[in-house]
């Protein structure tokens, strides 16, 4: 889709089974993700295709695992890094392969789980997620395996899915315990963090725009699955998609009378936590409410104001939509 979130457009049409993680690679050409895994028993492995989705091919082929998943490109475009869950072992590690498939090898193995690999923008580093200490942390290590450092150490909560800021210097991740996530900001070698969204909630995978000045996110379902964007210092949250829309606009009384209370309702669907109101009007306001997708505004009508014009509106809004409605009649 284009990063307004129009023309969206179908490349896979689920030809190979359950697809996703999807990334381009570095020239814009080609794009890896994951496909398979749609049934039970099923393995899902790493494939990459033109941009336009022509030419999928299977890069990644070993019988032994249930989930090949996570690519990620090298800034040159010669490797690609995936998590590989291996149910001989019953763990999760880090691999590299090249994208026709050769020179598959692996790059991390603990004792725990080693999953979700970053390229670092200048290929010599590849940041990942790991249980190797007891919870999710994220780790660092050199670009063949070696150097494997960890980055964060917070056992009461999990990091996750980590990646790089264009620079180099910071990594995002989502953290948090259970359903209680955010996205958090860090440098390279975890210092300086902060915390970038206050959600709370189901939030993963982190991307940064090519500019460094936001950070692309989503919100697993059920707890209302969707794309988000945010400025990289935390300010101007987007989503997209939204289902924000109008059911009814109405007003009581239906004309608004000098003396008395002129109210505005709009009942509106798709609404969550961060809904909020605005009321304009030209008359003073009395008071306004907000309750599961019904916002009522009103207004003082003043006794002077008879055969004046009442004109005014109600807005809703939810993390950058806005649905509004107006209205307009002779006061009498």
């Amino acid at each position: 889709m284009n990063a307004d979130g129009t023309q969206i457009r179908n490349l896979t049409r689920d030809a190979l089974g359950r697809n996703g993680d999807p990334v381009y690679s570095p020239d814009g050409r080609r794009i890896a993700f994951q496909a398979g895994a749609n049934r039970e028993g099923a393995t899902s492995n790493i494939y990459v295709m033109n941009a336009d989705g022509s030419g999928q091919q299977r890069v990644t082929n070993d019988p032994t695992t249930s989930n090949d998943s996570h690519p990620s490109w090298s800034p040159d475009g010669s490797l690609i890094a995936f998590d590989r869950r291996n149910d001989q072992l019953q763990r999760t590690e880090i691999w590299a392969v090249q994208p026709d498939g050769s020179r598959e090898r692996r790059l991390s193995a603990s004792t725990g789980n080693d999953a979700s690999p970053s390229w670092s923008p200048d290929g010599t580093r590849i940041a990942f997620s790991s249980t190797r200490d007891g919870n999710w942390e994220i780790y660092v290590m050199r670009a063949d395996g070696s150097g494997q450092v960890r980055v964060t150490a917070t056992p009461t909560r999990d990091e996750g899915e980590p990646s790089w800021s264009p620079d180099g210097t910071l990594l995002a991740y989502s953290a948090g315990r259970g359903s209680a996530r955010d996205i958090y900001v860090a440098n390279a070698d975890g210092s300086s963090e902060r915390r970038v969204t206050q959600l709370a909630r189901l939030v993963w995978r982190p991307r940064w725009s090519p500019d460094g000045s936001h950070i692309a996110f989503f919100e697993w379902p059920p707890a209302g699955g969707n794309l988000y964007t945010v400025n990289a210092d935390g300010s101007g949250l987007t989503r997209f998609f939204p289902s924000l829309s109008v059911v009814r606009f109405a007003t009581s009384p239906k004309r608004p009378i000098a003396g008395r209370t002129f109210s505005a309702v709009l009942r509106v669907t798709g609404t969550g936590a961060e809904m909020s109101v605005t009321c304009r009007a030209n008359a003073p306001l009395a008071g306004k409410s907000l309750t599961a997708g019904r916002a009522r505004c009103t207004w003082r009508v003043p006794p002077g104001a008879k055969g004046k014009r009442l004109r005014g509106w109600v807005a809703v809004s939810e993390l950058g939509t806005t649905v509004r409605r107006s209205f307009a009649a002779r006061v009498g």
